[in-house]
Order: structure tokens, then C-alpha cells, then sequence
């Protein structure tokens, strides 16, 4: 009998509309990105919200200004959170 190989989570983002979109799963999301700074000023009480519920959140920061070399930062910061590198 083979193994069924097991899907990993979808992720979910909170975005400036103040919501979660559904995972495909069904389960509620246990960890979500949450798009901050830049147009995205309801977020942050959103995330506010949702730490309260338990929910761990990982702050991404969006340059308002969509400065590429402060998106770059930004993304290596996200990156890192994760444990991951960029491989070129």
C-alpha cells in the first residue's frame, strides 16, 4: 500500500482589505503574512485581532514608496523569518 504524500498548507495573507482569503484545506491558517505600510493601513489592526486569536503573524513591510532597494531589504527580512535564501 502507498503512502499518499502529504500536501503542505496553502498558504494565507492578510491583505489591506481586512480579510483571509479561504484555504483550500478548510483549516484555519495557524500563521499568516501580513502585508503593512504602503496602501495597506487596515492591517494593522487586523493583525492586532488576529494575535489576539493566537494566530502568529509575520509583518511584511511594503515601501510606500515602492523603493526597489528598500523592497529588496524588506524581502531578504521576510526571507530570513523563514530560513530561506534567494539562490541566484
Amino acid at each position: 500500500m502507498r503512502r499518499k504524500k502529504r500536501a503542505s498548507p496553502e498558504p494565507c495573507a492578510v491583505g489591506s482589505r481586512g480579510s483571509i482569503p479561504p484555504c483550500s484545506t478548510g483549516r484555519r491558517s495557524k500563521t499568516v503574512i501580513a502585508v503593512t505600510q504602503g496602501d495597506c493601513s487596515n492591517t494593522q489592526a487586523l493583525t492586532e485581532i488576529l494575535d489576539h486569536q493566537g494566530i502568529k503573524i509575520i509583518h511584511f513591510n511594503y515601501p510606500y514608496d515602492r523603493n526597489p532597494d528598500l523592497l529588496k531589504k524588506n524581502m531578504e527580512a521576510l526571507m530570513e523569518s523563514f530560513g530561506v535564501a534567494c539562490r541566484r
